[in-house]
């Protein structure tokens, strides 16, 4: 699964990982306390591209409904991170003393939320890979063992870029913000949006011109992360104490998602893929961030729970999924085609093992070395 999941990601994403919800949940809470609406918005992305890859696995394997393998929207669901990934980060920056503020305390923050869990799964695949030999089918290099762990994309001899985790070509882009941002942190919030508008809107223009060969090049100039600025955006006006009613959150939503269902089949990239895709997402993440916060009822708790808590397990969900979906091509080629089961029902399996060993990673391994790393419960 080295190269071809990465090609898909790259047709998603214009080159295939930590929000479609009811806007009446809550809008985002004081500085301090628990994001629930953006943590909705997470586990619907991380879901999105479960899905995506589910559609691929049960196409490959014979089961499943025909009808969906056109769909590819479900790809949209990184744009999504993308978006959220920018709100937050901008969102949480300038709290605290000068010491939260600097750059290096920002990059530790980002190393101990994402690395401990990607290390873990990395090696893990990478070992898997060496002791079942051909009975995956996925054999990394050491090399690319090396390139993945330092979240680079190791350049493939037909021009693409191999992961040791096919999905983790995302984290790349992350990591390249991250470090963008970084720079821009001693800024003022608004001199920050215009400083990271002009490096990343600068880098896309430049990519229309120069279409470098080297993945990690072609990664910087892709307009995909101008999505992160819609995100910075939706901090800026969160800041600015700019607020909508319910009635306005659920249009944008509705309109958004409206938006969206041309390019269901659709393989966007570039600009385009920034107007069609990301524009939609944003204005869902503003909706759902901005809407003033109105009192919930126990039943709306109740909805809106599964949703928390599957954003609870976004990070792990999104790399993990890639062990569990090979699990179960597996048992279904074992047992599963024995038994004749209905589509619905597999389906119903297939995405309940990806949220159960999602689960169990977060249990084991994301939530354990987050408290030991930094004593938090719930790092952004």
């Amino acid at each position: 699964m080295g190269h071809s999941e990465r090609a898909v990601g790259s047709r998603l994403a214009a080159a295939g990982h930590a929000a479609v919800a009811a806007c009446g949940t809550s809008g985002i809470p004081a500085t301090g306390a628990r994001l629930d609406g953006v943590q909705m918005l997470r586990g619907v992305a991380a879901m999105l591209v479960v899905l995506h890859h589910a559609i691929g696995t049960a196409l490959t394997h014979g089961f499943g409904f025909q009808s969906l393998a056109p769909i590819t929207l479900g790809g949209a669901g990184v744009d999504l991170f993308f978006v959220i990934s920018g709100f937050i980060i901008d969102y949480t920056a300038g709290r605290g003393d000068a010491r939260d503020r600097s750059a290096s305390t920002f990059l530790r923050r980002r190393v101990v939320r994402l690395v401990p869990l990607y290390w873990t799964l990395t090696l893990a695949a990478f070992a898997l890979s060496v002791l079942l030999g051909a009975a995956v089918n996925t054999r990394p290099e050491p090399s690319t063992l090396a390139y993945s762990m330092a979240f680079l994309p190791e350049p493939a001899a037909d021009g693409g870029a191999r992961y040791v985790i096919p999905m983790a070509w995302s984290l790349t882009y992350e990591w390249m913000f991250y470090l963008l941002y970084a720079l821009c942190l001693p800024l003022t919030a608004g001199h920050r949006l215009a400083a990271m508008t002009a490096l990343l809107g600068g880098a896309a223009l430049v990519g229309t011109v120069v279409q470098p060969d080297a993945p990690l090049l072609r990664d910087l100039v892709n307009p995909i992360n101008l999505e992160f600025l819609l995100g910075i955006a939706c901090a800026v006006l969160w800041r600015r104490g700019v607020r909508i009613g319910t009635a306005a959150c659920a249009a944008v939503i509705v309109a958004a998602l409206l938006a969206l269902w041309p390019w269901r089949e659709a393989n966007l990239e570039g600009f385009t893929r920034v107007l069609a895709i990301g524009l939609p997402l944003a204005a869902m993440v503003w909706a759902v961030v901005l809407v003033r916060p109105v009192t919930r009822s126990g039943a709306a708790v109740a909805v809106a729970a599964p949703f928390v808590r599957l954003g609870d397990l976004s990070y792990s969900l999104y790399l993990s999924h890639f062990f569990a979906l090979a699990a179960y091509a597996r048992l279904h080629r074992v047992l599963v085609a024995r038994i004749a089961l209905p589509a619905w029902l597999e389906w119903l399996l297939m995405l309940g093992l990806c949220v159960a060993i999602a689960e169990l990673c977060f249990r084991a391994i994301e939530q354990p070395w987050q408290r030991r790393l930094s004593g938090a419960r719930s790092p952004a």
